[in-house]
């Protein structure tokens, strides 16, 4: 049981920029923890995408902006699975990995609110 200030589902690139900018705001990795279902960050970026392709940095022909830490451009998948692994290094960003996630249950106790992840 780890006592955390916050707990992340999925290291994809929202969990892992998550963690990033938490680090950043001061808190201590040691504090955070993602948990991701996969045996590595990024599964469906490693399962999905062929080689060559680009993940872009808009989505749906949404305008990409840059707000925050991670300015993600458009990259190959090698490129894009290095840029998250520096990311992760970097930032001390801890991974719990094959740790799948079924619910949050919030639990009565004084002092502010806190919850189960199971």
């Amino acid at each position: 049981m780890h006592d955390l200030i916050i707990s992340i589902i999925g290291a994809g690139p929202g969990g892992i920029a998550l963690a990033a900018e938490a680090f950043a705001s001061g808190i201590d990795p040691s504090q955070m923890l993602i948990l991701e279902k996969g045996p590595t960050h990024n599964s469906a970026i490693r399962q999905l995408y062929p080689e060559q392709k680009l993940t872009t940095a808009n989505y749906k022909g949404f305008a990409a902006r840059c707000e925050g830490l991670l300015c993600v451009r458009d990259m190959t998948k090698p490129e894009t699975l290095q840029f998250f692994d520096k990311i992760i290094s970097d930032y001390r960003v801890n991974i719990e990995f094959n740790a799948e996630a079924y619910g949050m249950r919030g639990l009565e106790e004084e002092g502010g609110a806190r919850f189960r992840v199971e």
